[in-house]
């Protein structure tokens, strides 16, 4: 399906149920060049995986892409009881998920593990994934050397206008959805899904070391993304949009009232007072030993012990990713090649935001260069614009900020940061 933007454009003047379900269901019937569904032929898609099996000797990979989201998204921790590779799920009872560990526990590998997870079993055209980091690290991995296809957008920065405009955008979506949904007489993303025929992907936002979050954030931001927070987890449920946030603390984070929407919980080896806030009780607080790196306890009844689940957490390892040879390049850069190279070979393609502070340039120095920006971005949007006439270009502009150059003089300088759309 394409996003529901693109079908409210369409039906928002339109009062009557039954006039916007079958406008709907015309324009879903348009070729993509019109707006209307993108198509993947299955046959293409079963020779693709045969033959990506067969070059890559792995007949695990013909398994590839085998699920949908319709009624959600499987997060994969490892193996249960270290046996048996078990399934926590995010859908209409769990919405919304928290994972923490301390410091040495393996959680960096234990979210990759997940993330590859979803991206082996789901298709990108059922799920979009958009990360933040405020590490930098860790989730700059899947867009550096080879882009992910699942993935829609990565912060990889500790900035928190970029980090508040990817929640905002993520509600302004889920609220464009809740209206299209309203409009045709839906109650939620699996009915649009199955009365229309089409995939519409869920959306998880994965937040990494999100009490970072709340360090960095001013006082006015910090209530920004409390609102966000509880707009996003009021809404999830029917438009199948997901929170996943990661931490090493609590301390200082997400009000209670708001903590409660995240019904899965996850915890790594941890303190007991972590342990206590996240899972509901003690368990995670006893993995010592043998068990105190790489283990998992998952909840999603509230805390209470019977319900703990305890899953071992399978080694991604780590390699060059530049390197020729696969095992010279490690798993998690070997996964996200074979994602890409299958996404080629069916034709999928989605584009990726990916904002890194280290690729960004200074426009100081050289007044000429804000001029060639504005020029660079007036050429490339031409081709566009000529080709659809309801595409517009733009520029988002900041928050103006005044600051004064020298204390007590009247030279004050003004700034806006400028943002390309």
């Amino acid at each position: 399906s394409p996003e529901l933007t693109v079908i409210w454009e369409v039906i928002k003047r339109e009062k009557d149920q039954e006039k916007c379900r079958t406008m709907v269901r015309e324009l879903l019937g348009r070729p993509e060049s019109q707006g209307g569904c993108k198509v993947i032929s299955v046959e293409k898609l079963r020779a693709s995986l045969a033959a990506l099996a067969e070059e890559r000797e792995d007949d695990s990979l013909q398994n590839m892409w085998f699920a949908t989201t319709s009624e959600g998204i499987d997060i994969r921790p490892g193996l249960l009881d270290k046996e048996s590779p078990t399934a926590m799920s995010l859908g209409d009872n769990c919405v919304h998920a928290l994972m923490a560990g301390r410091t040495g526990s393996g959680k960096s590998v234990a979210l990759h593990g997940i993330i590859t997870g979803m991206m082996f079993q789901y298709a990108p055209w059922e799920l979009n994934i958009n990360l933040a980091d405020f590490k930098i690290v860790e989730m700059s991995k899947y867009g550096n050397t080879t882009k992910a296809p699942h993935v829609e957008k990565i912060a990889a920065t500790d900035g928190m206008e970029y980090v508040l405009s990817m929640m905002y955008d993520m509600y302004e979506k889920m609220d464009i959805r809740q209206k299209v949904f309203a409009a045709l007489g839906v109650q939620k993303l699996s009915q649009y899904r199955k009365e229309f025929e089409v995939a519409l992907p869920r959306e998880i936002l994965i937040v990494d070391e999100f009490q970072q979050m709340y360090e960095l954030a001013t006082p006015k931001q910090a209530e920004i993304i409390n609102q966000l927070i509880k707009m996003i987890t009021k809404l999830g449920r029917a438009t199948g949009y997901h929170l996943f946030f990661t931490s090493q603390s609590m301390t200082g984070t997400v009000r209670a009232d708001v903590l409660a929407n995240f019904k899965l919980r996850l915890c790594l080896p941890a303190s007991e007072e972590v342990s206590s806030m996240v899972l509901g009780n003690r368990a995670a607080a006893e993995l010592t030993g043998s068990k105190s790196r790489g283990y998992v306890i998952a909840n999603a009844e509230g805390g209470m012990t019977d319900f703990n689940k305890e899953f071992w957490v399978p080694l991604i390892k780590e390699g060059e990713a530049s390197a020729k040879k696969d095992e010279d390049r490690g798993d998690l850069e070997n996964i996200l090649r074979i994602n890409a190279s299958l996404a080629e070979m069916v034709g999928f393609d989605k584009g990726m935001d990916f904002y890194r502070e280290e690729a960004l340039r200074p426009l100081w120095g050289d007044l000429d260069s804000l001029e060639k920006d504005f020029a660079a971005f007036y050429a490339n949007t031409r081709n566009a614009l000529k080709e659809d006439d309801e595409t517009e270009d733009f520029l988002l502009l900041g928050d103006s900020c005044v600051y004064a150059r020298l204390p007590g003089k009247n030279s004050s300088l003004e700034y806006t940061p400028i943002k390309f759309g």
